[in-house]
């Protein structure tokens, strides 16, 4: 029962999460390149941005290591979510933290859950959000490089990160730092709204359960608690992007210092300052060069995709458990 029962779970999380990354993947695309502050090139808003054809180039580019990293990282987190919300529930039926309200135990499941998928999820984001920016073409970067396929692009920085393997855990106290609070947060929204939602259709029926309701209730609580829960850290979104890059830069930059040609002179590529710093003075960096408005920048797109992408996983997770215990 319990190998079924985990089976259900890694066929639900990984399935929920290949469909969701499919589906938000282009837009997640357009905000890491309106976030990015390299394209489009001689925008300042977000609103002009958007008139840029180039933003809309290559959607899918970067696609491949994040579906391949976020199917076990969805796996691992709801194992570890469903598991310590089990343990609590234990511990509460034998009369335990009756002092703590239940939110506790969503946060503190998701907490868990976060930490294991963070890691895993780290690298892939790293390869997906250098592939996904648009670089400022220049004598190192001829127009032409931009033109590569999506493939070509990823195994290009897998190469160059394969002698800087440190790297692609670039932005991982800050992914922590972000996830961690917005995770906890949303799984506490989305459950409470589960059970004391005002409104009917957010609400699973008690009793024998309508495997509809219960799909309709877990893809509308999962929207609304995914985009209340995410414009507040859209900043550190920024500075993690920001950080990613940079680390995409410095290793190549590393690979590309052999010498470079200017009008027939050898000179050695200087080393990029902004690869060694930390969040604090990344986003110090931001605001000194862009202001303040860009810490916030996509903030919008970024609560859509939220809002869209938290529906399509918690309702496709929540829909594929239930076809597979089913079958059972």
């Amino acid at each position: 029962m319990f190998a079924e029962n985990a089976m259900a779970l890694s066929v639900a999380a990984g399935g929920a999460a290949a469909l969701t990354d499919g589906i938000i993947h282009p837009l997640d695309t357009v905000i890491c390149r309106i976030q990015s502050g390299n394209a489009p090139h001689g925008t300042t808003s977000t609103t002009s941005r958007l008139f840029d054809k180039n933003l809309f180039h290559r959607l899918y580019r970067g696609f491949g290591p994040t579906v391949v990293a976020n199917i076990p990282a969805s796996i691992a987190f709801f194992t570890v979510y469903d598991s310590v919300r089990a343990s609590f529930s234990k511990a509460r039926a034998a009369g335990h933290f009756a002092s703590l309200p239940r939110s506790f135990d969503y946060a503190a499941g998701s907490a868990a859950g976060e930490l294991l998928a963070c890691a895993i999820i780290n690298p892939a984001q790293v390869l997906k959000q250098n592939a996904q920016a648009i670089r400022t073409p220049s004598h190192r970067h001829p127009p032409d490089q931009l033109s590569r396929s999506a493939a070509a692009q990823v195994l290009k920085l897998l190469r160059l990160f394969a002698k800087q393997p440190s790297k692609l855990w670039a932005g991982y106290s800050v992914l922590v730092a972000a996830q961690l609070p917005h995770v906890c947060l949303m799984f506490s929204i989305y459950e409470e709204l589960k059970q004391n939602s005002p409104f009917e259709y957010c609400r699973p029926q008690t009793g024998d359960s309508d495997p509809v309701q219960q799909v309709k209730a877990s893809a509308v609580c999962g929207a609304i608690a995914g985009c209340c829960s995410s414009w507040i850290f859209v900043p550190a979104d920024v500075i993690r992007l920001r950080m990613r890059l940079a680390a995409g830069r410095a290793v190549e930059d590393q690979h590309s210092r052999t010498i470079t040609t200017v009008e027939g002179v050898g000179v050695k590529s200087a080393k990029p300052k902004l690869a060694n710093l930390n969040a604090l003075a990344f986003a110090r960096d931001i605001v000194r060069r862009e202001g303040w408005a860009a810490l916030f920048r996509g903030s919008l797109l970024t609560c859509i995709a939220a809002g869209v992408g938290g529906g399509i996983y918690l309702g496709s997770y929540e829909a594929i458990k239930t076809l597979c215990n089913m079958e059972e």
